[in-house]
């Protein structure tokens, strides 16, 4: 994996899970691991799921010029969990959105599965949906929906049949059970974030990207 920015990439472990890429100003945090080391998935290791060429973001302001991302080119296989570090302002966002498919580069591609997503048009939103699971820092919660219905609510948006048995394991495995039916607002941080990981995790995507997850919370308590 190169990278041609101001952040690092690197591979921390291999695991039987999606590929998981955690945006941290510090050192990656493994406490997604422990969330997610247990589960079964079905995972051919060396199978390239995501990839970038000459990947650019350039921003503009008062005749001066930042290259938040600069001809990054990356290469991850399937399986892998992955750590990107840098600086505040370095470009991780920036970096974290352009793969996700939230902005839109100046220059070079973004390739999940084979597929260049910024070709996809208007077939985006949906491919963004079933192959991409985001987790904020801001939990990004809805605050009129219970844990249970911010969970599924990917679900229902997307038109598919429910896997109720995988739903109520992310319950029980981030500790929520009891929670199911709080609000937002009677959650704490920690708990929020949970109900985030899980609402990322529901759709099984192909990949994980997790902004600072643990950067101000500390999500399950060992």
């Amino acid at each position: 994996m190169k990278a041609a920015s101001f952040f690092n990439i690197r591979a921390v472990r291999g695991a039987c899970c999606p590929l998981f890429i955690i945006f941290s100003p510090l050192s990656v945090c493994c406490e997604m691991d422990d969330i997610l080391m247990d589960r079964k998935w079905s995972v051919r290791k060396g199978m390239e799921i995501l990839k970038t060429t000459d990947l650019s973001k350039y921003y503009s302001h008062n005749g001066t010029v930042t290259k938040a991302v600069d001809h990054v080119n990356i290469s991850i296989c399937k399986g892998e969990y992955v750590s990107i570090i840098g600086q505040s302002g370095a470009g991780k966002s920036t970096l974290l959105n352009l793969l996700g498919g939230l902005d839109k580069p100046d220059a070079g591609k973004v390739f999940i599965k084979g597929t260049s997503i910024y070709d996809e048009g208007k077939n985006l939103t949906v491919f963004r949906r079933r192959n991409i699971g985001f987790i904020f820092q801001s939990y990004n919660l809805m605050p009129f929906l219970n844990v249970w219905e911010n969970i599924i609510l990917p679900v229902g948006i997307d038109g598919k049949s429910l896997d109720k048995a995988f739903a109520c394991e992310l319950l029980e495995r981030l500790e929520l059970s009891a929670k199911k039916n709080s609000f937002p607002e009677e959650l704490s941080g920690g708990q929020q974030q949970r109900v985030a990981i899980a609402r990322a995790l529901i759709m099984k995507p192909s990949i994980v990207l997790a902004d600072e997850p643990t950067g101000t919370v500390k999500l399950v308590q060992l």
